[in-house]
């Protein structure tokens, strides 16, 4: 039947925007706009939790060609959130052993460490720079006692919607 199973209707949201309004049983109703000059899709609203992390905006950038196929990509990551989740787990945690970041007693931050101390910000659908659409999770680490760790950078894990292969990087 589809990633979205009712559709609310068509509106213009400004001059340069038009806006669907969507509804789904796992994300609710969902507002999509597309900026008419650049021709790409974002998703403005809703922001929804991902596992344990709360009020994660969620973005949808594609040209209009790629909306059905990002809608699909993106069910992906709600039908099995803890995949991809472990997949940004990692990558914090390759982060931190690079930089050598320790917690409050001097010892090397471990996984349990890291699930505890990760905040997911953002989920970004988007067309990938090695082709196909890819998901980025974005999020940052802090210590336990709240500091940031990884020098306030936040750590981005895109996933290859298609093969599932995952490039990290830092940002900020």
């Amino acid at each position: 039947m589809g990633f979205f199973k009712k559709y609310f209707g068509k509106e213009k949201a400004s001059p340069l925007r038009e806006r669907i309004m969507l509804a789904d049983e796992r994300l609710g109703e969902c507002v999509l706009e597309k900026e008419e000059d650049l021709g790409v899709w974002m998703l403005v609203s809703p922001k929804k939790p991902l596992g344990r992390h709360e009020d994660v905006e969620i973005c949808l950038e594609v040209q209009e060609e790629a909306r059905c196929e990002a809608l699909r990509c993106l069910a992906g990551v709600y039908e099995k959130p803890e995949a991809y989740l472990e997949k940004f787990y990692e990558g914090i945690l390759s982060f931190c052993d690079e930089w050598e970041e320790t917690d409050a007693c001097g010892n090397a931050i471990t996984m349990e460490a890291v699930k505890r101390n990760s905040s997911l910000f953002r989920l970004q659908i988007r067309e990938s720079q090695k082709g196909g659409l890819s998901v980025s999770l974005n999020g940052m680490i802090s210590g336990d006692d709240g500091e940031d760790l990884l020098g306030c950078h936040s750590v981005i894990a895109e996933i290859n919607c298609r093969t599932g292969e995952t490039d990290y990087d830092l940002e900020g």
